[in-house]
């Protein structure tokens, strides 16, 4: 695995022991082994975060999520990507998803719900499987680029960018919540200056994820009702849990503009 010297991994991933929650039945798939696995495909890390943990005990043992790039089809715009979620304490199954980065802006974005994942068993099947999901592997990503393609063809006038950026909105927060939408869409950079779709997409995901926004929190006063906080920043999004979701959400959403 020497490609992957340059980056200190979490603990979580280095795991290969087993949890005192589980029994010596449970099959443990690690991590790194997925990673040598995809590594051998031609793929190479790219990042890799844990989850943080409210039980000690569960230090080295988390959720934890790995973005692995596949330098094959890298082109100036990004590349492809494999994102593995995994846990070594029962609390997750191995699970891998499509996914790509742009260069412009770092974004880590994940394919939607018509570009399917696998979730894997701690099991001894997981290395069958994991072939099986890479193998059909060129053909999702393929599926990816064609709707890129479709959404830098739609253009977006300023009132739908508005709205997808107020539905964007509601997929982080409830709809109780303020938020002002229009900060969502700002371009911050020349790489995102466009009114095409897959642009507009780009700078909602990335704002959303990061909390480039301000909002307004309600809170029920002392004869319960509803006020508003001072407008204050977002905050980032860090739960692995949550980046996923969110992501996936925010592209199915985008693509139904296209």
């Amino acid at each position: 695995m020497s490609k992957l010297k340059s980056i200190i991994l979490p603990d979580s991933i280095t795991q290969t022991g087993r949890h005192e929650i589980v029994s010596d039945k449970y099959k443990s798939v690690d991590t790194s082994k997925i990673i040598e696995t995809l590594t051998q495909r031609g793929f190479s890390l790219h990042s890799a975060k844990q989850s943080n943990i409210r039980k000690q005990t569960n230090s080295g043992f988390q959720k934890h999520m790995v973005w692995m790039k596949y330098d094959v089809m890298k082109t100036k715009e990004g590349i492809p990507s494999i994102v593995i979620m995994n846990s070594h304490n029962r609390s997750s199954s191995l699970k891998l998803h499509v996914g790509y980065i742009r260069w412009a802006c770092a974004n880590q974005l994940v394919g939607g719900e018509d570009i399917s994942s696998e979730s894997i068993r701690h099991s001894i099947g997981w290395e069958e499987k994991t072939n099986i999901f890479l193998d059909s592997y060129l053909a999702k990503v393929e599926h990816m680029n064609r709707q890129h393609d479709r959404m830098r063809n739609q253009y977006m006038s300023d009132a739908m960018i508005r709205d997808l950026a107020y539905q964007a909105g509601k997929i982080r927060y409830n709809s109780i919540d303020i938020l002002d939408s229009n900060e969502l869409a700002l371009v911050t950079r020349s790489e995102d200056i466009g009114n095409d779709l897959y642009t507009v997409f780009n700078r909602i995901q990335e704002s959303l994820l990061k909390g480039s926004f301000k909002r307004r929190i309600p809170t029920l006063d002392d004869d319960g009702l509803l006020t508003y906080s001072p407008w204050q920043k977002a905050s980032k999004i860090t739960s692995t849990d949550e980046i996923l979701r969110i992501n996936k959400a925010i592209r199915d959403l985008a693509l139904k503009y296209s």
